[in-house]
């Protein structure tokens, strides 16, 4: 018995090792490829339509489709010359489809081009795949009232299954639908009632004018009305007038201070004492009296370049000026001597007393000028 199990061991490996195993798997490879018919393997390989063979205007179908699966449908089949009418290409088939088709390209068909001016409606196509239905509608207007016909369309798909698969490409029609385009009605025009006397019409409407005096006119020129060319006149000083007047009204110290500030120098030192603030009231101070002793030489014509309170007192009243900016002026430059030789605090308001002395003297000599 142990004899025979050995035996039996012995047999076994040759089914049972990896080479048998794989030549096994490839046996039965084999026969299920051989027992897939042969009409299934040539549907398969011809899933996609071939290059070769394929027509110009193919739709792109892949399927079964036969005579009359594709049709024209026109509405108006009457119209008149410049009107246009809507057409409708429709695929409906029983047959299998594995691509729907595509929408014909009719512009680029001369057959319909050369008869109907063509507009695409893509949005009143109606698609129906899973019914094998298909619907494409289209604009045609009539060229001329030569135009009797829809000419028939052609279809060209693909059927898989043929040897070799170039054979395919089938062509089907779809036939062509008579129309009646009517040329235009010309108008009448209407005729007037018997008995009815017609107007006589003056000889100057009948008669042309030519040469020169065709555009002369004999009515005489009208000057605009005095008032108008008066107001039109008076108004941009009257404005302006008013304006100024209202603008001092309204900002009196803005009017006062550009009457006053009329110099370069006044100016110069004005905005010098503004912009020299410090936290040192004496080195403000002195500054000051510099900026003022500037502005004294420019306006009038001071020399010293350190004048006493006395020397800027003659100058001024040499100049014509009365007491109240001459006083200003000779206590601002005590108060300067004070600061420069036997420095005190002094109270904040130095840089302003400066702008005091030159606004009083620009005032005054505004007002001397103006008198």
């Amino acid at each position: 018995m142990e004899k025979h199990a050995l035996g039996e061991a012995r047999d076994f490996p040759r089914f049972h090792s990896p080479l048998a195993l794989c030549n096994l798997h490839l046996v039965i490879i084999v026969s299920l490829l051989l027992c897939v018919p042969a009409e299934g393997r040539a549907q398969d390989a011809a899933e996609h339509p071939p290059v070769v063979g394929r027509p110009e205007r193919f739709s792109g179908a892949v399927g079964s489709f036969q005579e009359g699966d594709v049709t024209l449908h026109a509405e108006p089949r009457e119209l008149v010359e410049g009107q246009s009418l809507l057409v409708t290409v429709r695929v409906a088939t029983s047959g299998d489809v594995q691509r729907p088709p595509h929408r014909p390209d009719l512009k680029s068909s001369p057959r319909f081009a050369a008869r109907f001016y063509i507009e695409d409606l893509p949005n009143q196509d109606r698609l129906q795949p899973e019914s094998r239905q298909w619907a494409f509608v289209y604009r045609f207007k009539p060229r001329d009232a030569t135009v009797s016909e829809v000419p028939a369309l052609e279809f060209n798909f693909y059927k898989p299954g043929f040897r070799p698969p170039s054979r395919g490409y089938q062509t089907i029609y779809a036939e062509a639908l008579a129309i009646s385009v009517k040329p235009p009605t010309p108008s009448v025009a209407p005729r007037i009632a018997e008995g009815i006397e017609s107007q006589a019409v003056p000889a100057s409407v009948l008669a042309l004018t030519t040469g020169t005096t065709l555009l002369r006119t004999d009515e005489p020129r009208r000057l605009p009305r005095l008032l108008l060319i008066g107001f039109l006149l008076a108004a941009p000083p009257t404005l302006f007038v008013g304006w100024f007047f209202l603008w001092r009204r309204l900002r009196p110290d803005a009017a006062r201070q550009s009457s006053q500030l009329r110099s370069w120098a006044g100016h110069r030192a004005l905005y010098a004492l503004r912009n020299q603030r410090s936290s040192d009231k004496t080195t403000d101070l002195l500054r000051a009296a510099q900026v003022v002793t500037e502005y004294l030489h420019q306006r009038f014509e001071l020399s010293a370049k350190a004048p006493t309170p006395a020397e800027v007192g003659r100058l001024l009243r040499g100049s014509g000026l009365s007491s109240p900016g001459i006083e200003k002026a000779e206590r601002f430059y005590s108060a300067c001597d004070a600061a420069r030789f036997a420095p005190v605090p002094s109270d904040g308001g130095a840089p302003i007393k400066a702008d005091d002395v030159i606004l009083a003297l620009e005032a005054e000599l505004c007002s001397r000028s103006a008198s």
